[in-house]
């Protein structure tokens, strides 16, 4: 039994390498879930600049709304929200088949070592913390996502 396998059946979502979403002939899209406004609209506005689509979501209620609705190529999530935390929204993405491989970046002020092995065994495959620069977060994006206009 491999360690894969002893992760799924220990209750935790199996680990799995992302592979780099391809998106041609159109814009990518990104959902954005944090619940300050002002992040939001930055980040809308930023990822729109560099050719995205956005949306955005409050929490992880809204988040999963959302992604019931409408495809997403990336998801940006906060880890501490109202209703339905950061921590949470992955954990339930990555116990749904049709997102086992979606790429999720987290973002968020939580800076300690425990918060990013935490988001990283919940299946998260980026950890960013605020404040960062926006190289930083396009760098991260790009190892998921590559699209040609």
């Amino acid at each position: 039994m491999d360690s894969t396998t002893k992760e799924h059946r220990s209750g935790k979502p199996a680990s799995q390498k992302r592979q780099k979403v391809q998106v041609e002939g159109r814009k990518p899209a990104a959902l954005i879930v944090d619940d300050s406004l002002s992040i939001r609209k930055y980040l809308s506005s930023l990822l729109m600049q560099r050719g995205y689509i956005t949306d955005t979501a409050r929490n992880g209620y809204e988040a999963l709304e959302l992604l019931n609705k409408q495809k997403f190529d990336i998801m940006i999530t906060d880890l501490e929200m109202p209703k339905l935390s950061g921590y949470e929204l992955i954990e339930t993405l990555r116990y749904d088949q049709r997102f086992s491989s979606f790429p999720i970046v987290v973002l968020t002020g939580r800076a300690g070592e425990n918060f990013r092995q935490l988001t990283t065994e919940l299946g998260a495959d980026a950890y960013i913390v605020k404040p960062f620069k926006d190289q930083e977060l396009f760098e991260q994006m790009d190892k998921f996502i590559e699209f040609r206009q």
